[in-house]
Protein backbone atom coordinates (compact mmCIF):
# COMPACT_ATOMS: atom_id res chain seq x y z
CA UNK A 1 0.00 0.00 0.00
CA UNK A 2 1.45 3.01 -1.55
CA UNK A 3 -1.14 5.75 0.27
CA UNK A 4 -2.01 6.56 3.56
CA UNK A 5 -4.75 8.29 5.25
CA UNK A 6 -6.39 10.76 3.83
CA UNK A 7 -4.76 10.12 0.25
CA UNK A 8 -5.50 6.34 0.63
CA UNK A 9 -9.06 7.05 1.82
CA UNK A 10 -9.58 9.32 -1.75
CA UNK A 11 -8.03 7.46 -4.66
CA UNK A 12 -7.78 3.76 -3.52
CA UNK A 13 -10.50 3.01 -5.57
CA UNK A 14 -8.93 4.46 -8.28
CA UNK A 15 -7.74 1.81 -11.46
CA UNK A 16 -3.96 3.65 -11.21
CA UNK A 17 -3.79 3.33 -7.44
CA UNK A 18 -3.59 -0.57 -8.14
CA UNK A 19 -0.68 0.29 -10.12
CA UNK A 20 0.57 3.05 -8.60
CA UNK A 21 2.39 0.66 -6.01
CA UNK A 22 4.44 -2.28 -8.85
CA UNK A 23 6.22 1.40 -9.78
CA UNK A 24 6.97 2.58 -6.13
CA UNK A 25 8.85 -0.98 -5.39
CA UNK A 26 10.64 -0.49 -8.73
CA UNK A 27 12.11 2.55 -7.60
CA UNK A 28 13.17 1.70 -4.06
CA UNK A 29 14.43 -1.55 -5.29
CA UNK A 30 16.95 -0.03 -8.10
CA UNK A 31 17.92 2.55 -5.93
CA UNK A 32 18.55 -0.47 -3.48
CA UNK A 33 20.51 -2.12 -6.20
CA UNK A 34 22.77 0.91 -7.02
CA UNK A 35 23.32 1.78 -3.36
CA UNK A 36 24.55 -1.60 -2.88
CA UNK A 37 26.69 -1.65 -6.30
CA UNK A 38 28.15 2.02 -5.20
CA UNK A 39 29.95 0.06 -2.42
CA UNK A 40 32.14 -1.89 -4.39
CA UNK A 41 34.98 -0.61 -6.36
CA UNK A 42 33.05 1.41 -8.78
CA UNK A 43 35.59 3.84 -9.45
CA UNK A 44 38.20 1.35 -11.34
CA UNK A 45 35.55 -0.79 -12.67
CA UNK A 46 33.48 0.53 -15.83
CA UNK A 47 31.13 -2.56 -16.11
CA UNK A 48 29.83 -1.85 -12.03
CA UNK A 49 29.31 2.02 -13.53
CA UNK A 50 27.55 0.85 -15.85
CA UNK A 51 25.28 -1.29 -13.78
CA UNK A 52 24.54 1.38 -11.46
CA UNK A 53 23.55 4.10 -13.71
CA UNK A 54 21.18 1.20 -15.63
CA UNK A 55 19.43 0.72 -12.47
CA UNK A 56 19.56 4.40 -11.50
CA UNK A 57 17.98 4.62 -14.89
CA UNK A 58 15.57 2.17 -14.19
CA UNK A 59 14.87 3.75 -10.79
CA UNK A 60 13.89 6.94 -12.58
CA UNK A 61 12.08 5.36 -15.65
CA UNK A 62 9.74 3.76 -12.05
CA UNK A 63 9.55 7.12 -10.84
CA UNK A 64 7.80 8.59 -14.32
CA UNK A 65 5.48 5.48 -13.80
CA UNK A 66 4.67 7.21 -9.95
CA UNK A 67 3.81 10.34 -11.56
CA UNK A 68 1.15 8.60 -14.14
CA UNK A 69 -0.28 6.92 -11.98
CA UNK A 70 -0.67 10.21 -9.49
CA UNK A 71 -1.89 12.17 -12.80
CA UNK A 72 -4.41 9.64 -13.54
CA UNK A 73 -5.68 8.97 -10.53
CA UNK A 74 -6.23 12.38 -9.68
CA UNK A 75 -8.01 12.70 -13.17
CA UNK A 76 -10.22 9.87 -12.35
CA UNK A 77 -11.12 11.58 -9.21
CA UNK A 78 -11.31 14.80 -10.50
CA UNK A 79 -14.34 13.05 -13.47
CA UNK A 80 -15.53 11.01 -10.51
CA UNK A 81 -16.32 14.19 -8.92
CA UNK A 82 -17.72 15.89 -11.85
CA UNK A 83 -19.83 13.29 -12.84
CA UNK A 84 -21.65 13.23 -8.90
CA UNK A 85 -21.79 17.21 -9.09
CA UNK A 86 -24.04 16.60 -12.86
CA UNK A 87 -26.11 13.84 -10.97
CA UNK A 88 -27.22 15.69 -8.03
CA UNK A 89 -28.30 18.91 -10.46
Amino acid sequence: MVLSGAGKRHYNLTAAYTELEAYHIAVHQHLQEAITLYDDDWLSDKTLRERIIERVETSEAGSDGVMRMIDDMVQEKHREVIADAEGKE
